[in-house]
């Protein structure tokens, strides 16, 4: 694979254009990967400068001080604070039994069948922990949408967000007044790795927040807009039919067969 580190922006994923002139680590040890690479960028028409390390670990560190704009390492590498840009040369992986050990392979696939019956989730698990791009952290943008972070980052650009604070377990309070919630600490990873800077506004109740959204002092809000807490604001909504009953006086509301004590 060919990863960058994290941050670097002036290398877009798909954007070939900006891979032309960088410099490039290679390993002594990767011959079937770097022809690939050799290959995929004579593709795509860019030129780079290749530089060789003898593992893919000082090839990393190199990367990280620095010393190279790319790295190109093997899939399976765990990385750090890296996006991946391109993957080559996927293949599957075996077990691999002495031939004509029949008995052995048929437990070996009778084990792969039985995993597949009781998680049927447990291929693309492994894919995304040890194999999939998406451990990179790197953000699905456009160079468009790039290109702006990096203009506003750049500039000093903080950015204000608005929180409702009755959003609980999505964004509230915690007893020390510090903002916490599903949504808030979301937010954080991604501003984190879009790279912007941003302050919570302060609101102490949900009117606090509507005042910040309706005044236009928030660029950003972390929760619905729509203020569904009182029946007048229903008159814009539609109910869907019912779908759950709830029994007065029972603590099993909703179940089947279920009924009330007598009082």
């Amino acid at each position: 694979m060919l990863t960058v580190r994290a941050g670097n922006r002036t290398v877009i994923a798909g954007e070939y254009s900006t891979y032309n002139g960088m410099t490039v680590g290679f390993s002594h040890d990767g011959n079937g990967r770097n022809q690939s690479f050799i290959e995929f960028a004579a593709d795509h028409n860019f030129t780079y400068t290749a530089v060789f390390y003898d593992t893919d670990d000082e090839l990393a560190e190199a990367l990280h001080k620095g010393e190279i704009t790319a790295a190109l390492t093997n899939a399976n590498r765990i990385t750090t604070d890296e996006w991946v840009l391109e993957t080559f040369d996927e293949t599957p992986f075996y077990m691999a039994v002495r031939k004509g050990d029949t008995q052995t392979l048929a437990l070996l696939n009778g084990a792969l069948a039985e995993m597949d019956r009781q998680e049927p989730s447990w291929q693309v698990d492994l894919h995304e922990r040890y194999s999939s791009t998406s451990r990179s952290s790197t953000l699905a943008l456009t160079a468009e949408e790039q290109a702006y972070l990096y203009d506003t980052n750049a500039g000093g650009k903080v950015w204000t967000v608005a929180v409702n604070p009755d959003r609980y377990p999505y964004s509230y309070k915690d007893q020390k007044g510090n903002w916490t919630g599903i949504s808030v600490k979301l937010f954080d990873l991604l501003a984190r790795r879009a790279g912007i800077y941003y302050r919570l506004l302060d609101a102490d109740t949900r009117d606090d927040y509507m005042d910040l959204l309706q005044n236009g002092k928030a660029d950003l809000s972390l929760a619905f807009f729509n203020d569904l807490s009182t029946p007048s604001s229903w008159a814009t909504s539609s109910l869907t039919r019912t779908f759950r009953r709830a029994s007065p006086g029972c603590g099993c509301a909703g179940i089947p067969r279920c009924r009330p004590s007598a009082r």
